[in-house]
C-alpha cells in the first residue's frame, strides 16, 4: 500500500513558497520521438536523493536540487528536442555551493557505472550565484538535476607590516648575495692562477649553483 505525498514532502525544510523542481515540456516534443502511436505516454518521476544515482569519482560537484526525471515509454532514449525543455531548480538550502551546473544522468560514462552529464544541458545566461532558482534547457530526456561547486574557497591573504618587512629583508640579502657571487666568479675567471686551481674550480662550481638558486627562488616567488 503506497503512501500519498504531498508537496510539502517535495520541498527543503518544509518550504513550500515556490515549487522545489519543475520541467515544461515543448507541444512539438512528439516530433522528436520515432513510433508514436495513440497509447505514447509521458512518465515523470522525483527523486528527493541522490542515492540512486551514486558516482565512483565524488569530486567537488555535489547535486543540488532534487532530481526530475521525464521519459517516453518505450523508448529508450529521446534526443535533438527543439526548442529544448525548460526546467527549474531550487538550490538545497543545506548545500553551501555555488556555480550551479545544469547535468543529467548519463548510465554510459565511467565504464557505465554512471556519472553525471551536462553534454545538451544549458544555465539560463541571466542567472547569478544571489538567485535560489537555477533554470535549464536540455534538449533530451532523462534525469536532471543542478551539480553545485562546493569547493571550499581560499580567501586572499592579506599581508602585513611585518610580512612586507621580512619580504624586503629577504630580496635585499638576495641581491645582494647575487651581487657578491658575481664579484667572486669574475675575480676568479679573471687569474689564470686562481681557476687552474682544484679549490678554485669549485669554488667557481659552487658560486653558479648558489646563484642558480637564487634566480629559481625569485622566479618561482613571482610565477
Amino acid at each position: 500500500m503506497s503512501e500519498n505525498i504531498d508537496s510539502s514532502d517535495l520541498s527543503f525544510s518544509g518550504r513550500t513558497g515556490q515549487p522545489t523542481a519543475s520541467i515544461s515540456l515543448p507541444n512539438n516534443l512528439f516530433d522528436a520521438i520515432l513510433n508514436v502511436t495513440n497509447n505514447t505516454r509521458i512518465t515523470h518521476a522525483v527523486f528527493l536523493t541522490d542515492s540512486l544515482f551514486l558516482r565512483r569519482e565524488n569530486n567537488e560537484m555535489e547535486v543540488g536540487g532534487i532530481i526530475i526525471s521525464a521519459s517516453v515509454v518505450g523508448s529508450n532514449s529521446v534526443e535533438a528536442i527543439e526548442p529544448p525543455l525548460n526546467i527549474t531548480f531550487l538550490k538545497n538550502p543545506s548545500i553551501n555551493g555555488s556555480d550551479p551546473q545544469c547535468s543529467f544522468w548519463n548510465p554510459r560514462l565511467d565504464n557505465r557505472y554512471g556519472d553525471w552529464s551536462s553534454e545538451g544541458c544549458e544555465i539560463d545566461e541571466s542567472y547569478n550565484d544571489s538567485q535560489d532558482v537555477v533554470t535549464c534547457f536540455c534538449n533530451h530526456l532523462t534525469s536532471f538535476s543542478i551539480l553545485l561547486d562546493v569547493s571550499p574557497e581560499i580567501e586572499p591573504t592579506e599581508e602585513t607590516p611585518l610580512a612586507l618587512v621580512l619580504e624586503a629583508v629577504t630580496y635585499t640579502g638576495l641581491i645582494i648575495s647575487i651581487f657578491c657571487l658575481i664579484i667572486t666568479i669574475i675575480s676568479y675567471l679573471s687569474s689564470k692562477k686562481l681557476r687552474t686551481l682544484e679549490h678554485g674550480q669549485l669554488l667557481i662550481n659552487l658560486c653558479f649553483a648558489l646563484m642558480g638558486l637564487y634566480i629559481t627562488f625569485i622566479v618561482a616567488v613571482h610565477s
